[in-house]
């Protein structure tokens, strides 16, 4: 995959010919960093038609709840927009409170939209591409 994006706070790799984009979420998010960080990933995926999802964060800490906010009511309708047949894998905080705060924000997700593409959680990069597309790992 290439690299698209590295910083502080997010790398974002990508593959046309796989049609994968990964983001991986680093520690403690700066709000402006976030919102940044998703939109050019959702432009990336647009450009490059990419709908398989890898959200990495097993290192990232509890958003901010008008974080989870902007995410459930501004990002997610414009993601869900782009290509609703998207799948996402998700790799869980490590972080206990981390990981709460993402499964409640899928779910309001799912709550709040009554429309959610396939998803599924994981601990692994390699579970996580098995799952997305089978023949990228085989």
């Amino acid at each position: 995959m290439e690299t698209y994006l590295k910083n502080e706070f997010i790398t974002i790799h990508y593959s046309t010919e796989q049609k994968i984009i990964q983001l991986t979420w680093l520690g403690f998010i700066d709000s402006t960093a976030l919102r940044q960080g998703l939109n050019i990933a959702l432009n990336l995926a647009k450009q490059n038609k990419l709908n398989l999802w890898i959200m990495d964060q097993r290192l990232r800490r509890v958003l901010r709840s008008e974080d989870a906010t902007w995410i459930i009511n501004d990002w997610f309708p414009r993601f869900y927009k782009i290509n609703p047949k998207s799948k996402i894998a998700i790799l869980l905080p490590e972080d206990t409170f981390g990981e709460y705060n993402t499964r409640k924000n899928v779910k309001e997700i799912e709550s709040r939209h009554q429309q959610m593409m396939p998803y599924k959680y994981f601990s692994t990069i390699k579970q996580a591409l098995y799952w997305l597309a089978p023949a990228v790992i085989a």
